[in-house]
């Protein structure tokens, strides 16, 4: 789940800042990679130094083409130079496949930006095209509790300018930074660990922890196949609600695509094959999560109630028992995805975060990953592994790392599952909730890739399980 711009992965939300991917961890590279994706990213260095979309009719997709004009384009690009000056190189941050990854441009005065970058398996065309805003420059820290302090600072310091005022209603004003580092046994860090957290997207690794068991059981097969349903369809991010109904397509497919790029149709199809009720039950068998995940929502459902909810419909919803949040969604309005766009087009704020969400605390989040550790098949421990951001490209000393994590106006939240190739697997969950401002996504990223850095540096060194030993519990203001 994230917000309406985040999710269109179109040009147009091209100056919203979502990633954080720095330059520390890659060599500069400007023609020495091979392959169709190489040429593509070089493709958007030289449109970027040239002001306009070079051959842009040969170099994108029909749909892309659709969704963003030359026009438009070419006047984005012309305000990147305008800004930045040209390209002047480009590297790979994280390449997931042949066919997707995410790039860095450099310009004048070491400034580089973000790309995310995805072409058809041929590579012949650009499918998905999206800008994620100046990287931030990745601060070193001498120590953890130096990260976890400047981690905690983000709620206080960083407010991004230029905003619309915010659209909360009587929602109290709250906001609050949390970090765990554990095994479980022993904390590293801890701020605010038992604090409840809006999660975002961060809940779709319930999802994949209750397919896994039923699969584990024998009730289900990675293989088995599910039609796309057109009720079942949600919002981006993702690819699959562009799938025609009736379309079969595998539940390990589907379990892939919500975890690798946060696809909330995959989820949703998900959720309705699980059952939300056996989810529900799956999670308070293994004292995973509380009363505020119930009913679980689909991520459909949190698009309406923040495209229709006023304060007063969140306050009842909050106040409501499960029956009267059942009908509650059954009261939804039946918007087709056209017209929930449109609505979503006015959220830009933190919207009732505190109310209605997935929650978590730290804890509850270590606890599921730690235990996702414990009982997941190998598939599913693949398939958490598929998109780890932040984490340099040689992630020694790991033998595993997974990742979920989900954002919306006012939410981050990053959740690690990091296995030391040396003693036990930590959880580093880290999390931000501002029920009035937005986060400064930018400089979170950078925060926590610096915070990542020194934990991997320290669990590296000799001794180090002596030191993860000593629990040292931060501020919890």
């Amino acid at each position: 789940m994230a917000s309406v711009c985040h999710t269109i992965r179109t040009m147009a939300c091209l100056l919203s800042g979502l990633g954080g991917m720095s330059a520390s961890s890659a060599s500069y590279a400007m023609h020495a990679n091979a392959g169709t994706l190489a040429e593509q990213s070089q493709y958007v260095c030289d449109s970027v130094s040239a002001g306009q979309a070079v051959d842009y009719e040969t170099h994108f997709s029909a749909e892309f083409k659709k969704a963003v004009s030359k026009a438009a384009l070419d006047s984005i690009l012309a305000k990147i130079r305008r800004q930045y000056g040209p390209c002047q190189g480009w590297y790979f941050k994280q390449k997931r496949n042949d066919h997707s990854g995410r790039i860095l441009t450099r310009h004048a005065k070491n400034k580089e930006l973000r790309f995310s970058l995805a072409v058809d398996p041929s590579g012949s065309v650009i499918t998905g095209l999206m800008a994620l805003g100046e990287a931030s420059l990745v601060p070193r820290f001498s120590s953890l509790e130096q990260a976890a302090n400047a981690w905690q600072a983000l709620v206080r310091t960083h407010t991004p300018t230029e905003e619309p005022p915010p659209d909360t209603g009587n929602e109290s004003a709250n906001a609050i930074a949390s970090l765990l580092i554990s095994t479980g046994k022993n904390d590293l860090l801890a701020i605010n660990p038992e604090a409840k957290h809006a999660l975002g997207s961060a809940f779709k690794l319930w999802v994949l922890m209750a397919l896994d068991e039923k699969i584990r059981s024998g009730e289900l097969s990675w293989h088995t196949e599910v039609p796309i349903k057109e009720q079942f369809k949600s919002l981006p991010s993702g690819e699959m609600h562009k799938l025609p109904e009736g379309t079969l397509v595998s539940i390990k497919q589907l379990a892939q695509k919500m975890t690798r790029i946060s696809d909330n149709t995959a989820t949703d199809h998900l959720i309705h094959l699980l059952g939300r009720k056996n989810i529900e039950q799956f999670l308070l068998t293994h004292r995973l999560t509380r009363f505020d995940n119930q009913p679980l929502l689909t991520t459909r459902e949190l698009f309406l109630i923040r495209a229709t909810y006023s304060d007063k419909q969140a306050g009842q919803w909050q106040q409501g028992n499960r029956r009267e949040r059942e009908k509650m969604l059954n009261r939804l309005p039946k918007l087709n995805r056209s017209a929930l766009l449109l609505k979503l087009a006015y959220w830009r704020q933190p919207k009732h975060i505190q109310r209605i969400e997935w929650f978590a605390s730290p804890r509850e989040m270590c606890n599921a990953l730690l235990r996702f550790e414990q009982t997941a098949s190998a598939t599913a421990k693949a398939i958490l592994a598929l998109n780890t951001p932040l984490l340099p490209a040689e992630q020694a000393p790991l033998a595993y790392a997974g990742f979920k994590g989900g954002s919306e106006p006012g939410v981050l939240q990053l959740n690690y599952l990091l296995k030391p190739t040396r003693g036990e697997p930590y959880c580093v969950v880290m999390g931000l909730n501002n029920t009035q401002k937005l986060i400064d996504e930018n400089a979170a990223f950078g925060t926590a890739e610096g915070l990542l850095n020194m934990f991997l540096e320290s669990i590296g060194k000799p001794n180090s399980s002596e030191k993860s030993s000593r629990a040292r519990e931060l501020s919890k203001n």
